[in-house]
């Protein structure tokens, strides 16, 4: 044990001198003669040293943060800034593909290649396929400073058909096709979803999402 002590030691003892003759070749080239102060070495060696482990320690940093801020709206945020295509999977099986073009507090817009926009509840999402980035370019959108379920209330009450995406996998299709009539506190009346002269009540937390043209 005590041998192998002492090759540490004198392997610690080489690297450090090595360090330090780098130190002084790095002074002669700037025109600071290092045999005046040999003081002037050690702190220039000790100065480096604690650059390369501030360094050191600033990439642990940075990496733990981004371990920490990547999130499902972060994700969304970055394909919206880069303008990126991608096919988002429900909760129901149900797809969409198209571009991101905003995300709100709990939703993200994705527009589709006919034009018609889907507005997915985050909650809902199940899996996300990024594509290729769009060749369009524009400005870029601001956040969208509304909540799902508050964008949703916007088309009670108007007469205007809309399609809501709902949970219910088992069913035949998971799109309810109707004219929303009003939105409670945790549930929603759609009149004509199951037929004409039909009203539908759904629960807010069932609903994953909507289509607008």
């Amino acid at each position: 044990m005590q041998v192998e002590n002492n090759n540490s030691s004198a392997s610690s003892a080489v690297s450090t001198s090595a360090s330090k003759s780098a130190v002084a070749q790095r002074l002669l080239r700037s025109g600071i003669d290092p045999t005046i102060d040999q003081r002037l070495i050690d702190l220039t060696h000790e100065s480096t040293a604690d650059e390369a482990a501030e360094d050191r320690r600033f990439r642990r940093l940075a990496a733990q943060v981004d371990r920490e801020s990547s999130t499902l709206i972060g994700l969304f945020i970055t394909l919206a800034e880069r303008r990126s295509r991608c096919l988002v999977t429900l909760s129901n099986g149900w797809d969409w593909a198209g571009l991101v073009t905003g995300v709100g507090h709990d939703f993200v817009v994705v527009l589709a290649d006919d034009g018609r926009r889907a507005v997915l509840r985050l909650s809902g999402v199940s899996t996300i396929q990024p594509g290729g980035d769009s060749e369009t370019t524009g400005e870029d959108e601001p956040p969208i400073d509304n909540n799902f379920e508050s964008l949703l209330s916007e088309f009670a009450g108007y007469g205007e058909e809309i399609n809501l995406l709902v949970n219910r996998p088992e069913a035949s299709t998971a799109v309810l096709t109707g004219i929303s009539k009003w939105q409670g506190t945790d549930v929603a009346c759609m009149y004509g979803a199951q037929g004409v002269g039909t009203y539908t009540y759904i629960p807010l937390r069932s609903i994953l999402g909507l289509v607008t043209a």
